[in-house]
Order: C-alpha cells, then sequence, then structure tokens
C-alpha cells in the first residue's frame, strides 16, 4: 500500500502501535474493532508537504554477510 500510494504521488506513513496501551485500546474502541484483536500498524496516507531530494544510496555490499561473518 506504501509503495502504490508513492507511485500515486501521495505521501505515506507506516506507524508500530504500542502492545497494550491507551493509544491501541483508543484505536480498538474508534474503529468498533472486535474484542479479541488488537490494531498493531496504522497506515497514513495523504499529499506530501514538502519534497525532499533523494538521497544517495548508503547501500554497501561489503557489510553484507551471505551465512559467514
Amino acid at each position: 500500500m506504501l509503495l502504490a500510494a508513492t507511485a500515486l504521488g501521495y505521501g505515506s506513513l507506516w506507524a508500530g502501535i504500542t502492545e497494550n496501551s491507551d493509544f491501541q485500546a483508543g484505536l480498538a474502541e474508534l474503529f468498533d474493532i472486535p474484542h479479541g484483536h488488537r490494531p498493531a500498524i496504522l497506515l497514513s496516507f495523504g499529499t506530501k508537504g514538502e519534497h525532499k531530494e533523494e538521497r544517495p544510496s548508503r547501500y554497501e555490499e561489503g557489510k553484507i554477510h551471505r551465512g559467514r561473518w
């Protein structure tokens, strides 16, 4: 969903929800989530408020260990 939003020109955010928090309980109540189920993440979508320049890649092949150290 986040990639699709980006492809459509929208901004998106993936936010984790702290287990057994008041925020989690509030979301469950707000969205009428059945008892025994709890929200674990919150996805937010909208128009971008600002446009940032793309940062250069920080990928370094030398830091990848494929089944070894």
